[in-house]
């Protein structure tokens, strides 16, 4: 299929090689709500300074309670199954927001966050990194069109039982 390229004032037809493909966009909020998975009877807790739209997704899709924390307040501890985090500005932000996620998660608790554009794999390494500090195993990081979805979970056992 050909595009078409303007030089001088004449279109000229111009050649895009047959394993070029448009990768169409992906949606975010499906993106996530993939990532997410069942929800049914989670405790869960968001934290963004604007998630009542992911909020509002996950109660009516039967979350048992769902909490809206900004990153400046502090979580109670052990009080979700699920954190969300739909949105990380940056990694100074997160450094922050994932230890108030370590501490509100229970233990076998799941962990579920978004980094916007220019996400690659050094910045999911790096976030990677930061996961294992704070404690939490079988991380799984994906990239949805411009977006990147990571996907962690804290063990029910070890030293962060005793902490």
């Amino acid at each position: 299929m050909p595009t078409y390229h303007r030089t001088g004032g004449r279109a000229r037809p111009r050649a895009v090689p047959a394993d070029t493909h448009v990768v169409p966009p992906v949606d975010p909020a499906r993106a996530l709500r993939t990532a997410l998975g069942e929800v049914r009877d989670e405790a869960v807790l968001v934290i963004s300074s604007r998630g009542l739209e992911v909020m509002c997704d996950l109660i009516r899709r039967g979350a048992r309670s769902v909490t809206l924390l900004r990153t400046a307040e502090r979580p109670e501890a052990a009080s979700a199954s699920l954190v969300v985090v739909p949105e990380a500005p940056s990694l100074e932000w997160l450094a922050c927001v994932l230890g108030h996620a370590r501490r509100a998660l229970l233990p076998t608790g799941r962990l579920v966050l978004r980094v916007g554009a220019l996400a690659g794999r050094q910045l999911a390494a790096q976030i990677t990194r930061m996961l294992r500090v704070h404690g939490y195993t079988a991380i799984v990081a994906r990239q949805a069109g411009d977006q990147l979805l990571l996907q962690a979970e804290l063990p029910g056992f070890g030293r962060q039982m005793h902490a």
